[in-house]
């Protein structure tokens, strides 16, 4: 129950914290309320007298996440440089990975090796109290570089790449405001599926940019959830997550259990093990972005789902060979190796996340993406994987059922390859055929017509 519980924040206050990245609020000064009250919750953690304000604690802990999550990527998303957006995000999503690893790793040690009764408290309050104490002066430094950050972000200038082709989208909008089948029904008569294609991204492009400072809340989010690409960018992420995180919750009781550890040392092995192929994935997966975007021509978001869809499914068997097999060495090499893969499959989803909206829906779709992700997956996937545990079936074949699940990842990741890929294919059908049409017309020649 605790961890899930701070889904409960999280849900609540993750569209308010989007709403308000839509208006003029400063992006840190809304980070940093956020944080403020995250360090409220650790604090009110470390003193808890009983469950109830434990449990208390880990649901406004949702609230610094909610915060942080929703702007964050955004903010970054602004700032970095077309050619190395990769490598800027996975800096910032690597922090989960190895965040979350070194507190099994420091909570498993700070509980075991603490003398409660020499201290006058349980070690897991002094885990509660240090990162409390860690985090203070990032909330602090929240409000001091608030409106130079806001100054240098040129949120509404900056070019974004386009959605499943290698513009940017004011050129995609320029190119919308001419190929909108209901501007150009005086000048030529597309095929049907050429129309729907062209609406679509007129609607998401030229029509849709205009809508975004009238947009209400709840056309905001319609417009995320309508988009078949986020759909199965989330469903494929709560897939996935569903896996990792019983494999990070569940992972030292296998050890414990199949390699015989004591519980605090199968923590620290754990945990450690997550540290560095966190940060070595995160990486790997931003350098994988940036190169793959560069090979494709620029088409940002049919690069980040390819690179999703290869890295995912070359580490799928070999996290499943790695629950399997009983040679502790073995166990080790796979791991690590299928964790890296794992690991940097976050800069590319995340980025299709952002990327798959239009850019005043980018919080929104971050906030939403979050909640969905977690709700089919890490909330659940420990208490099934607990079940298990107490049935019959041997600690091998529980987590290599549970890794079996990383295989929708994998699909629905390679469906939204396809949707992004096709719908790159009727615009440039259509295109076409407008070009065609000028030609025959009055003889305007265009370089579609030779490319």
């Amino acid at each position: 129950v605790l961890a899930g519980a701070f889904m409960g924040g999280y849900c609540v206050f993750s569209p308010i914290f989007a709403y308000l990245a839509s208006t003029d609020i400063s992006p840190f000064s809304i980070v940093g309320t956020g944080l403020s009250v995250w360090l409220v919750a650790a604090m009110l953690g470390s003193m808890a007298p009983h469950y109830n304000g434990l449990l208390l604690a880990r649901v406004l802990s949702g609230v610094g996440e909610a915060s942080f999550q929703c702007i964050a990527p955004c903010f970054l998303d602004d700032v970095a440089p077309p050619a190395q957006k990769g490598r800027w995000l996975s800096a910032f999503f690597c922090c989960i990975p190895i965040g979350t690893a070194l507190g099994y790793a420091v909570g498993g040690f700070l509980c075991a090796d603490l003398d409660a009764d020499r201290l006058g408290f349980a070690g897991w309050r002094a885990a509660f109290f240090l990162e409390a104490v860690a985090m203070a002066p990032v909330v602090l430094l929240c409000g001091f570089v608030t409106n130079r950050l806001k100054k240098h972000t040129g949120a509404e200038e900056e070019e974004k790449p386009a959605i499943g082709g290698g513009t940017t989208r004011e050129e995609a909008s320029a190119e919308d405001s001419t190929s909108n089948p209901e501007s150009a029904a005086d000048e030529a008569s597309p095929p049907a599926w050429a129309r729907r294609g062209a609406g679509r991204e007129a609607e998401r492009g030229g029509e849709g940019k205009e809508r975004q400072g009238v947009m209400t809340a709840w056309e905001t989010v319609w417009v995320v959830v309508k988009e078949p690409v986020w759909v199965c960018a989330v469903l494929g992420y709560g897939a996935f997550t569903f896996s990792i995180g019983a494999a990070a919750v569940w992972g030292p009781s296998f050890l414990q259990r199949v390699y015989h550890m004591r519980l605090q040392d199968a923590d620290l092995v754990f945990g450690g093990l997550a540290v560095v192929t966190g940060l070595a994935g995160t990486m790997l997966g931003g350098v994988a972005l940036d190169l793959t975007t560069r090979l494709m021509g620029g088409d940002v978001m049919s690069a980040a789902l390819l690179s999703a869809t290869v890295l995912c499914f070359m580490c799928w068997p070999l996290t499943l060979l790695a629950f399997w097999v009983e040679d502790w060495s073995w166990f080790l090499l796979l791991m690590g190796v299928g964790q890296i893969l794992a690991f940097a499959t976050l800069t590319p989803v995340n980025g299709v996340l952002l990327w798959a909206v239009p850019p005043a829906a980018r919080s929104i779709s971050i906030a939403l993406a979050v909640v969905g992700m977690h709700l089919i997956g890490d909330v659940p996937s420990p208490i099934v994987v607990g079940a298990l545990f107490e049935t019959s079936l041997s600690p091998n074949i529980v987590m290599v059922l549970v890794m079996t699940w990383i295989g929708w990842a994998v699909f629905f990741w390679g469906l939204a390859f396809c949707l992004t890929r096709r719908r790159l294919f009727i615009q440039t059908q259509y295109a076409v055929a407008q070009a065609r049409h000028k030609y025959w017309v009055d003889g305007t020649d265009s370089p579609l017509l030779h490319s």
